[in-house]
């Protein structure tokens, strides 16, 4: 339950706005019921501006209070050092708001904690925002529809090498967490790596390619409902995975992707039963 200074953090001016978008809104609705795609079209990108208001203006006067961080070495609070600007893309639209600055008097080193709360990662966006594109970078076929979808349906706009970075990070995070479950296959020259993200007892949720020099995840094989087996190439320029789809039970297919431009190259034959097992043969492709 709301106390009463945080059910009023908006200003009256603030709130005034807000009443004229949404009558604005809502006096531009049309007449006739048979103009139902017109009125669905009008509200979806009115909430849409509604709510990036309604971010922004909770942004400018949110408190931004938290207990200073200490570094790690030096072992003294790190000192207020004013507040700074920023942008960030939120699952409601972009937003500009000021965040603390601390600074570490011993070695000058300068932290922004509330990034790591607000932000994911370095990439300029939302927590939610990386669930949702993760999402759907992860099942879609490519980026590029990924990326069509964030802007028609929530008027998010990413780049297509903004939406993989966002994807591949995702997935370093959570197999990182759920590295003791991971089945995992190594390129001959052991260079790459790849591994699979367990989503059940038989079936995983994605297949990611690793870089072995410094452990970051570089691809997300972009199959949908993949399956629980996947084969590395001996040259480790290939990776082989099955799908399905969970709802028909089937059919079965496998598909070979280029881990090296994280592209599929080839489309598999359709099974009418389960993957058992993959591998490729040494002779072909060694």
């Amino acid at each position: 339950m709301l106390r009463g200074s945080d059910a009023n953090i908006l200003t009256t001016e603030r709130r005034e706005q807000l009443h004229r978008l949404l009558s604005q809104m809502l006096d531009e609705l049309p007449v006739k019921l048979e103009r139902l795609g017109e009125a669905e079209q009008q509200l979806q990108a009115g909430m849409q501006r509604l709510a990036t208001a309604s971010m922004q203006g909770w942004a400018e006067v949110a408190s931004t209070a938290s207990p200073p961080p200490t570094r790690p070495g030096c072992a003294a609070p790190m000192r207020h050092r004013g507040l700074v600007r920023r942008t960030l893309v939120t699952i409601h639209g972009t937003i500009c708001f000021a965040r603390p600055r601390r600074r570490c008097d011993g070695c000058d080193e300068e932290r922004y904690p509330l990034d790591e709360r607000l932000c994911f990662a370095s990439h300029g966006v939302s927590w939610r925002v990386a669930a949702k594109v993760s999402r759907l970078g992860s099942l879609l076929p490519s980026y590029d529809l990924a990326r069509q979808l964030l802007a028609e349906d929530y008027g998010i706009e990413l780049s297509k090498h903004s939406i993989e970075q966002i994807v591949c990070r995702a997935g370093e995070m959570l197999s990182r967490a759920n590295a003791p479950n991971m089945p995992r296959q190594g390129a001959a020259d052991g260079s790459r790596f790849a591994t699979t993200l367990m989503a059940g007892m038989s079936s995983s949720s994605q297949v990611l390619i690793w870089d072995a020099s410094n452990g970051r995840a570089t691809h997300v094989v972009p199959a949908e409902f993949l399956g629980y087996h996947f084969a590395y190439a001996p040259v480790g320029t290939l990776v082989a995975a099955d799908s399905y789809d969970p709802v028909t039970k089937g059919p079965h297919c496998v598909g070979v992707w280029d881990v090296v431009r994280g592209k599929k190259v080839l489309s598999g034959r359709v099974y009418d039963k389960a993957v058992l097992d993959l591998t490729f043969s040494r002779a072909r492709h060694a």
